[in-house]
């Protein structure tokens, strides 16, 4: 009768074995961790969200100018008031002479421009142009889980008062008759 005996190194147990269990074991571990990084990131994700979102919403607390008030400060302090963004108040209307705005034009190369309800003839109007759509508000527009924290792109309400986010720039010479003027860049612009 032979007796056989059986180590451990010769069973499941054995070298190569123990190094492929370790092996898994790690891999185990790192793919744990590698979870754990990941669910980190998802968390921090919405606060992100949030904070993005905050300081969007932070151009709601500033002061609501009118197009008399942006005008009459871009007079008498055009470089405080240059490059600037503000949230302007009025209607936007298409084919309004101005002393801005040269009247040997046709209506239709007429640019769209801002004025304040019931100051015709009174105020010059300012000249309104399309920016494009901001690409970080954009992206964020599309994922599922943000696009509710997000700001709708401006859009246009033609011949109704509203509130428009807009950033001040010099005009550029053909638009302007005569002497300094100046124009509004609609922000994050839908068309």
């Amino acid at each position: 009768m032979t007796i056989s005996v059986v180590t451990v190194e010769s069973g499941y147990w054995s070298g190569a074995n123990r190094g492929s269990l370790l092996r898994g074991k790690e891999s185990r571990m790192s793919l744990k961790r590698s979870l754990f990084r990941l669910v980190a990131l998802l968390g921090l994700l919405p606060a992100l969200v949030l904070m993005i979102a905050a300081l969007a919403d932070g151009a709601g607390r500033r002061s609501v100018y009118s197009v008399v008030e942006v005008q009459s400060r871009l007079a008498h302090d055009p470089k405080a008031w240059v490059g600037r963004t503000v949230l302007v108040r009025g209607l936007i209307e298409r084919c309004v002479a101005s002393r801005s705005v040269r009247a040997r034009q046709p209506c239709d190369k007429w640019p769209a421009v801002l004025v304040d309800p019931g100051s015709f003839g009174v105020s010059a109007p300012l000249p309104l142009m399309w920016g494009s759509l901001d690409p970080l508000l954009a992206f964020l527009r599309e994922l599922p889980l943000v696009s509710w924290l997000v700001v709708p792109p401006q859009a246009p309400h033609w011949w109704t008062l509203a509130t428009y986010r807009v950033q001040l720039r010099a005009a550029p010479q053909d638009l302007c008759s005569a002497g300094a003027c100046y124009e509004a860049l609609l922000l994050d612009a839908a068309l």
